[in-house]
């Protein structure tokens, strides 16, 4: 289970196999099957929330079939288990989601230090990789490969950001701001530093967005640790001062964060004239509410774009909005503090505009592990839970 997710988000060692639309749904396909056999007959307001997300699923797959999809349609049936991903058995869930926080942490952090001795120039490259599949080609995107770590050819901006075994650093941001969710941003986990760290080098800006958000938030409202916000903004501050007139650490970060009235920030490269070209096209047809009809001529003009349009261009902006409702009941069945709920909504929302990935399992994956998997990390910051939990019991048993 953990291979097949880790296959899902798309290293570059499984690009010849990843850039089929066959091989990414046989591999859905067969991590779903575990996940069905691996989870227990639903019970009470499970079976309403999975019930849920049965009928928006089959209304998008007749929506498509209404549109001429046929083979698709078929295909992606399997996904209809997609559903039971929040209701996995309990120790079998938590089991795969640690191992698979731990796996990335290890191998983003080899990749960092082969990444480090890369650009110093110390380690050579060990070849070349570009395009060996469709979706590369359509980028025309070519890498030189060290261990473990990629540097893109001819683009110098991408041989400072920190990119790992992806194709581009906004994958890191993503995957290391979800798992530093799920981890609480509990510095004393080996794996929340390593991750931490491999974020920063990333200079996503929907990674700095939303440590500096989410962390700010879990320090003062959650944890009530104000001595440690005031340190960060204190390191924040100095950070600044000492690496302002850097040229490359500018651009790569502060310059990003610059805001104008008319543009919003310098940063944000989610949109532009193609995307809001399409999106007038789009609202003009209808398309947006229900998702394009020819996908493909869609990709064609939009691809190499990340744009939340992206999303509703597939699935329309009534069946997205009907999937993030789904995700965000799913966290209110599993949290009980309304500030970790509240952390939890700002998390799928902020994927949701960052990449058009958050129908993907192993996005789903991380949601429902923030969610649910790891509450001991929440009994490691917050010890008042353990006593209001035992409290609570005491009560029931009583």
């Amino acid at each position: 289970m953990i291979f097949l997710l880790f296959f899902l988000t798309g290293p570059y060692f499984f690009w010849k196999w990843y850039g089929s639309l066959f091989v990414n749904i046989l591999v859905t396909t067969i991590a779903l099957i575990f996940i069905w056999r691996n989870t227990d007959k639903l019970k009470g307001k499970q079976k309403s929330i999975f019930s849920f997300y049965v009928v928006v699923w089959l209304l998008y797959l007749v929506n498509e079939f209404v549109k001429g999809a046929r083979l698709g349609v078929v295909a992606y049936l399997p996904y209809l288990l997609l559903g039971l991903v929040p209701f996995v058995r309990k120790d079998f869930g938590r089991s795969v989601y640690n191992r698979f926080v731990a796996l990335y942490a290890i191998l983003i952090g080899l990749s960092m230090i082969s990444w480090v001795l890369a650009v110093t120039g110390i380690i050579p490259p060990i070849g070349e990789i570009g395009a060996d599949n469709e979706s590369m080609e359509a980028q025309r995107k070519a890498y030189l490969v060290y261990p473990l770590s990629l540097i893109k050819i001819g683009v110098i901006e991408d041989v400072t950001r920190f990119c790992g075994i992806f194709d581009e650093a906004g994958v890191v941001g993503t995957l290391s701001g979800l798992m530093l969710c799920g981890l609480r941003y509990n510095m004393k986990d080996w794996r929340a530093v390593v991750i931490l760290i491999s974020g920063l080098f990333s200079t996503s800006m929907f990674f700095y967005g939303l440590t500096a958000v989410y962390w700010s938030l879990e320090l003062l409202l959650v944890r009530k640790r104000y001595g440690v916000m005031i340190l960060l903004i204190g390191g924040v501050f100095i950070s600044y001062q000492m690496t302002k007139e850097n040229v490359v650490i500018s651009h790569l970060v502060w310059d990003r964060f610059e805001y104008d009235s008319k543009d919003g920030f310098k940063g944000n490269t989610r949109e532009g004239e193609k995307t809001t070209s399409v999106v007038r096209r789009m609202s003009a047809t209808g398309e947006i509410w229900f998702g394009v009809k020819d996908k493909e001529a869609y990709w064609d003009e939009m691809f190499g774009t990340a744009s939340i349009y992206n999303v509703f261009a597939m699935y329309g902006i009534i069946f997205t909005v009907l999937y993030i409702v789904w995700i965000i009941i799913v966290g209110y069945h599993y949290r009980l503090s309304r500030w970790d709920f509240f952390l939890y909504c700002f998390m799928v929302v902020g994927c949701l505009y960052q990449r058009p990935s958050v129908f993907d399992l192993p996005y789903l994956f991380l949601f429902v592990g923030a969610a649910r998997y790891l509450e001991f990390q929440m009994d490691a910051v917050k010890p008042h839970r353990i006593l209001r939990r035992q409290n609570a019991n005491v009560s029931v048993n009583a």
